[in-house]
């Protein structure tokens, strides 16, 4: 295509100028003629005449040269205009035969919006014949959820003389919609104001059917996730979250980004030994134990995992076995305790009947006047056949497996009856007992049990006090349950103790037996109850939760 130079050329703008020249000569010599009062040239000298004939010759006679070169100009522009507008048409020929035969839709919108133009392709993909498109709006031709953003988006890219690409949902003859991706952009004219706009379309309906399907199995995989009764994470290699599921989210919070020591180990350093770290480089699963910094554990699965892009992630599975936990080690003691009960149903009663016999003798013995030098003896010998007595005894209630004789009771009442005894008990070493009793429902009690249960639970924590100290005793509604708790303020218990409280024989005492906590355990299940234990520093509180359902039964 040629581009002509549109600037005046230097003859066309001589020419002017001598026209110009002649022009203010014949009007300066038509002033000249009236002041001197000629009327006419033919009045004036002969050599002014001579002057003025040979002037307007010289000056037609430039005229006349410089015309024929305007002339000869005009003639020149006149075949580049000829050329270039053909040249125009073969283009629009070519670009018209590409637009025609292009799957993509093309088409031309006035500054409003009007189309002013549209590519035959529509009619494959829309169904319109193109004369049912021209002079309509283009929006109106648009989904109703689209509209409004495609029409701002479209005034805001005239406004700014920007091209730009969306996409939208277009309207087709048959009333379905399909949806197009258009790329924008605006003619201008010659003073750079825009006049109208190309949109070029390609239908990605497909492309939009394949993203909705991947973003339903999106939802419906998070959905799941969401539902699991399990923390997922998925971890990056520099140990930062990526993804975390509700329940995640729930029990540990929003860590999104965030170091997965942090989240779990409320750490600010990775931890020593890190399976995170080995999963990543073994590029194989592991399984391991984790107790977080709130006491809870969890068996987590890690699985390495390859994001869409190819990246190496950990994906964790996080497991509550807390409870597991807690129910592995009950049913250790309970074995333990069913072993002691047939131990003592084997051999208790055997015992006790001889020991009997021989106490009776040393008693005998004892109050003889030719024993009174060994009365201290025979003293120190009884009061060991009635410790071992005892010890049979808590064998025998520890081994206890008929049904308890449950009544309907207030638990209330049973601790008023022996409260009179626990003071005492309290009131010789100079410790004190302050008691807090809410009303609670009645339920069904063995109350010889219950006595028992307050009486160990008690004593404990008399025991673990220094003199001044306070025991207190509570009863309260707590989560459905009646509770009974009872809180020292000795020095706590040692955690790696605490594990083992409960376990048979297992005792801090100088002359405990091991045997006064395992009895509480199996009275608390014979009630349904549940026994738990709590300590810190200033002191332990044991308590005892019973489902208010026992009332009912």
């Amino acid at each position: 295509m040629i581009l002509l130079n549109t600037t005046p050329s230097k003859g066309y703008l001589v020419t002017v100028a001598i026209t110009q020249l002649l022009f203010f000569f014949m009007l300066a010599l038509h002033f000249y003629l009236r002041l001197n009062g000629v009327d006419s040239v033919l009045n004036l000298p002969i050599a002014s005449m001579h002057f003025i004939v040979i002037a307007i010759l010289c000056g037609s006679l430039i005229l006349g040269i410089y015309s024929f070169v305007l002339i000869y100009q005009l003639s020149k522009i006149n075949s580049l205009l000829k050329y270039e507008i053909k040249e125009r048409q073969q283009a629009e020929s070519i670009l018209r035969q590409l637009t025609d035969n292009m799957l993509d839709i093309i088409y031309k919108t006035s500054l409003h919006g009007d189309i002013v133009y549209i590519s035959p392709s529509q009619k494959f993909l829309l169904g319109y014949e193109n004369q049912e498109l021209i002079d309509q709006k283009f929006f109106k031709l648009l989904h109703s959820d689209d509209v409004e953003s495609v029409v701002n988006l479209f005034h805001e890219s005239i406004k700014n003389k920007t091209a730009y690409r969306q996409e939208f949902r277009f309207k087709c003859k048959d009333g379905n919609f399909k949806w197009l991706e258009a790329t924008v952009n605006h003619l201008s004219d010659p003073k750079g104001s825009v006049v109208g706009s190309v949109f070029c379309c390609r239908e990605i309906t497909w492309r939009k059917q394949l993203e909705n399907a991947q973003a339903l199995e999106r939802q419906r995989l998070f959905s799941l996730l969401d539902s699991l009764p399990a923390f997922v994470l998925l971890i990056q290699k520099d140990h930062s979250i990526k993804f975390m599921n509700k329940y995640f989210l729930e029990h540990f919070g929003p860590f999104y980004g965030r170091s997965c020591f942090e989240a779990l180990a409320s750490k600010d350093y990775p931890c020593e030994v890190c399976i995170i770290a080995e999963v990543f480089e073994s590029k194989t699963p592991k399984s391991f134990e984790f107790a977080d910094y709130k006491g809870r554990t969890y068996e987590i699965l890690a699985y390495p995992f390859f994001d869409v892009d190819g990246t190496t992630l950990v994906l964790e599975l996080g497991i509550d076995i807390t409870d597991r936990k807690q129910l592995q080690k009950e049913l250790i003691r309970m074995d333990r305790l069913n072993l002691i009960g047939e131990m003592a149903a084997g051999i208790g009663h055997e015992i006790r009947n001889p020991m009997t016999t021989v106490r009776g003798f040393l008693q005998m013995i004892a109050s003889k006047e030719q024993s009174k030098d060994y009365r201290e003896y025979y003293k120190l010998m009884i009061e060991e056949l009635d410790r071992a007595n005892t010890i049979i005894t808590e064998y025998l209630n520890v081994a206890k497996t008929k049904e308890a004789d449950k009544k309907v009771q207030n638990i209330n009442d049973i601790i008023n009856s022996i409260l009179p005894l626990l003071v005492a008990d309290a009131i010789k070493d100079d410790k004190y007992i302050n008691v807090q009793m809410e009303k609670v429902p009645n339920l069904l009690l063995d109350d010889k049990e219950i006595r028992q249960i307050i009486l160990n639970l008690v004593r404990n924590g008399l025991d673990a006090m220094q003199p001044g100290q306070y025991l207190t005793i509570r009863t309260y509604l707590e989560n459905d349950c009646v509770a009974l708790a009872v809180q020292d303020e000795g020095e706590g218990i040692n955690p790696e103790v605490l594990d083992k409280i409960g376990t048979p024989f297992f005792t801090t005492k100088d002359t405990g037996t091991g045997l006064g906590l395992s009895v509480c355990y199996g009275i608390a299940n014979r009630h349904n109850a549940e026994l738990t234990i709590e300590s810190d520093e200033k002191g332990t509180t044991v308590s005892c939760h019973f489902k208010t359902e026992l009332g009912e039964s």
